[in-house]
């Protein structure tokens, strides 16, 4: 399905943001690609990539010469562990994708907005064509306290939740229409209008159906 756009109920962009499952399949290849690999250099073609930090060089100097030792997902960010300690901190935004490089190839273009080159040779790419990507590092404790993570909703890829436990978190919004509840990152962490049309259509359901009226 690829990344796409979140809309509001009158069909409005809203905002960009990947979808759960697009994000989870670029983790596990950055586990099989990147994890182990030292970071010999750092390449950031806007300032704006790599907010917070305040230069692109403040960036490099806080992962030059480190390793991930393994990738995890939190809601739609991609987190590397750093044998620093820190977190390195990946924001696909709607149309971001990771690239491994070998021998130079594929090329950079005009939507590379990240190289990083590895001390063992080959390097990976972000590419953007729209620019909303982000990336920065930070501390565990700084993460933990982002609002996206603090007040993010069921995360589907997680754990299983119980239906009940799931049917509690409908309840507790009511009047709402389910299609806009199920894409509400409080609720349910990465479904955009693609998956929430699929939940919605396996579950028989239509997408402006509230949920007040739904029984157990």
């Amino acid at each position: 399905a690829g990344h796409r756009a979140r809309r509001t109920e009158n069909g409005s962009r809203k905002e960009q943001m990947p979808e759960l499952p697009e994000v989870e399949v670029t983790r596990r290849d950055m586990e099989r690609e990147v994890s182990g690999k030292k970071f010999k250099a750092v390449e950031a073609a806007d300032k704006n990539l790599v907010a917070p930090h305040k230069t692109k060089a403040e960036f490099a100097k806080r992962i030059e010469g480190h390793k991930v030792k393994s990738f995890d997902r939190r809601g739609t960010y991609v987190v590397g562990k750093l044998d620093s300690g820190d977190l390195w901190v990946i924001d696909l935004g709607a149309t971001g994708r990771v690239l491994r490089v070998k021998g130079g190839k594929p090329a950079a273009d005009a939507s590379t907005m990240l190289t990083i080159s590895f001390t063992t040779g080959g390097a990976i790419r972000l590419n953007d064509p729209k620019g909303a990507s982000r990336t920065w590092v930070t501390t565990k404790e700084d993460f933990e306290e982002l609002p996206e993570i603090v007040e993010s909703g069921v995360d589907p890829l997680e754990s299983p939740v119980p239906w009940q436990t799931f049917g509690q978190v409908l309840l507790a919004n009511p009047r709402s229409k389910l299609k806009a509840l199920l894409q509400n990152p409080k609720v349910v962490v990465g479904l955009g209008p693609v998956y929430s049309d699929e939940v919605l259509f396996n579950a028989g359901l239509l997408y402006d159906r509230t949920s007040d009226t739904l029984s157990a």
